[in-house]
């Protein structure tokens, strides 16, 4: 990364126009269209973890997180440091299906250090290694044109203004916490994420000869068994990502996340081994916020609900909604509370019609996944594996037109319109 992004920035004089906290996909694509669009703008962007970092996620984007990524300029990205998938091999307690699947994987590391210097580029200040927590407002300053945060940096504590402030910190992130107006509601049947890499002795330009070590290039592959499921892609170095959803109990009853998901692989009949893996985990996955926008606070990302299982939703719905928060409050005058009010409302009403629909489908497919036993007898009934499998190619189609209406609906361009579905084509 370059000096300026990686070096600490000069938090100047305040109040800023917009702080953005959590440099994931969501928050350093929004801060870099805020950036681009609002010109001049004095744009924040703060990452509580030390940079470069990695994170625990499924790495695959599909046709409506292609569109975006294309859209703001990173096609050279994705063509040069993205594998393409073809492939969807499902594993069912010792039965598996394959079906068409069309999308990319990329590493996260390398796609989020991609955004982050695409809004540097665009002038916005980057902190890394500073966490960030929201002042609350006294009953003084309810009225005020900004609202304060506690900054924690290398170098000390201090409190910023700014006239806008954008939560994109996760599913867990602390900027929010003990606001009880924007309480994170989580689902008490949730699981956990674990996430590792599986490394690569072999470059990317063949397939390993040994199954252990996971999928052929442009193959996702998704293991479920009865207490978890555990997905698998290789990526661009030819290393492996595995990313899975895990019942808490079962990682207690295993004894550590490595057992928990060997006993996932090994029940779903996959040949992978996870046992010397070292796992990053995460907080309980489904949750929601009722409130996404109030009194100058916008919520973005994860951090505005998620809904297991990593089917490449996620990235889609923090892409496109970073997107679309940026052409909102780019033409949004900051210093005006009733203007920011509008613009939360408008927020608010574009992720229940676009982001919140798509959720109801991750429902399903949770439901899905929890129920292995009627799956794997359903797998073995002559013609059912081909209707499941054609399902999956119907949602594959549809994803890229879940978005029509708004700013984030897919326009053909580059690398992404060769990955376009037509109707007539459902892969």
């Amino acid at each position: 990364m370059s000096s300026r992004a990686s070096s600490e920035p000069d938090l100047g004089a305040t109040p800023w126009d917009v702080v953005v906290v959590g440099a994931g996909v969501a928050g350093a694509m929004v801060a870099g269209e805020l950036a681009r669009l609002r010109r001049p703008a004095r744009v924040l962007l703060v990452e509580r973890a030390a940079w470069p970092r990695t994170k625990v996620c499924g790495c695959c984007l599909n046709a409506a997180a292609v569109g975006v990524l294309s859209r703001a300029g990173l096609g050279t990205l994705l063509e040069a440091g993205a594998t393409r998938i073809e492939k969807l091999r499902v594993r069912v307690l010792g039965r598996h299906f394959d079906c068409a699947h069309r999308g990319l994987a990329i590493a996260r590391d390398r796609l989020d250090h991609a955004l982050v210097e695409r809004a540097v580029a665009a002038g916005v200040e980057f902190a890394d290694a500073c966490s960030a927590v929201l002042v609350p407002p006294s009953s003084c300053d309810r009225d005020a044109r900004t609202r304060r945060l506690t900054l924690r940096t290398r170098g000390g504590e201090r409190v910023i203004e700014s006239f806008c402030i954008i939560a994109a910190d996760g599913l867990d992130g602390g900027l929010l916490r003990g606001h009880r107006e924007f309480e994170s509601l989580v689902d008490d049947t949730s699981w956990m994420g674990l996430g590792a890499t599986i490394p690569s002795s072999a470059g990317p330009e063949r397939t390993p000869d040994d199954p252990r070590r996971g999928p052929e290039l442009g193959t996702i592959e998704m293991n479920v068994a009865r207490r978890g499921y555990a997905g698998l892609v290789r990526l661009a170095g030819g290393e492996v990502n595995l990313a899975a959803a895990v019942d808490p109990h079962e990682v207690r009853s295993a004894g550590s996340p490595e057992a928990a998901v060997a006993r996932i692989l090994s029940e779903s009949g996959s040949t992978v081994r996870a046992e010397s893996l070292r796992f990053r985990g995460t907080p309980l996955l489904t949750r929601r916020r009722a409130t996404l926008a109030m009194n100058r606070v916008f919520v973005l990302g994860d951090s505005a609900g998620y809904v297991e299982p990593f089917t490449g939703e996620g990235m889609a719905w923090a892409l496109a909604g970073a997107e679309e928060l940026g052409r909102l409050l780019a033409v949004t005058a900051l210093t005006e509370a009733e203007e920011l009010d509008q613009a939360g409302a408008r927020w608010h009403q574009w992720h229940q019609r676009t982001v919140r629909r798509r959720q109801t489908i991750c429902h399903a497919v949770r439901a899905a996944a929890r129920a292995p036993r009627a799956v794997a007898a359903a797998i073995g009934v002559p013609g059912v594996a081909g209707l499941i499998a054609g399902g999956a190619r119907l949602l594959s189609a549809q994803t890229g037109r879940a978005y029509a209406g708004s700013r984030s609906a897919l326009e053909p361009r580059g690398i992404h319109a060769r990955l376009a579905v037509s109707p007539g084509e459902a892969t």
